[in-house]
């Protein structure tokens, strides 16, 4: 029996598609999200993102180009705890999370797909993000206190440090 390979790519073990690189319809899919979508670096570098996402941060593609998501999306210097593509980094796995975008003032529900090479190492990263505050606000009654605890209760490594950010503690205090 011969195996033959798609024209995206063949699965491995994992059940991971390896390919060389995105295939050439991937810009015009990329273009109709509604919802902000990137392609980033395995070292959190932006590689190409849509007009969604240039339009939430109003940056041009040109100026999101190589800078670093955390930056861009979250205002830090360093992943955001619960962060899907540092797990993803981690795990060599797809990876989803839900969490605030505190720059954006909303809700994502955010999944990052690994796009491997030949050798099985991660060449670059699809990262949809899926705008969920709507659903957030509903489910919890729109009450900003429950939707600020339900977005930290997601990443419970946050829980802490960001209830004593808000409370406004001195340093030790809630620890």
């Amino acid at each position: 029996m011969t195996s033959r390979k798609s024209p995206v790519g063949r699965r491995s073990q994992a059940g991971i598609k390896r390919v060389s690189s995105p295939s050439p319809g991937w810009e015009a899919v990329f273009r109709v999200l509604h919802d902000p979508g990137v392609i980033l670096g395995p070292d959190f570098s932006l590689l190409h993102t849509n007009r969604a996402a240039q339009e939430a941060v109003e940056l041009s593609k040109q100026e999101l180009k190589g800078r670093h998501c955390y930056d861009v999306f979250h205002g830090t210097h360093a992943p955001p705890p619960g962060c899907p593509l540092a797990k993803l980094n981690a795990s060599k796995h797809a990876e989803t999370a839900e969490m605030e975008v505190e720059l954006l003032r909303r809700a994502y529900r955010i999944s990052c797909a690994p796009i491997l090479d030949e050798d099985g190492k991660i060449q670059s990263v699809i990262h949809p993000a899926t705008d969920i505050t709507k659903r957030m606000q509903t489910s919890l009654g729109g009450s900003p206190l429950s939707h600020f605890l339900a977005m930290r209760l997601n990443t419970s490594e946050t829980l802490q440090p960001s209830l004593c950010k808000e409370a406004k503690s001195k340093p030790g205090e809630c620890y």
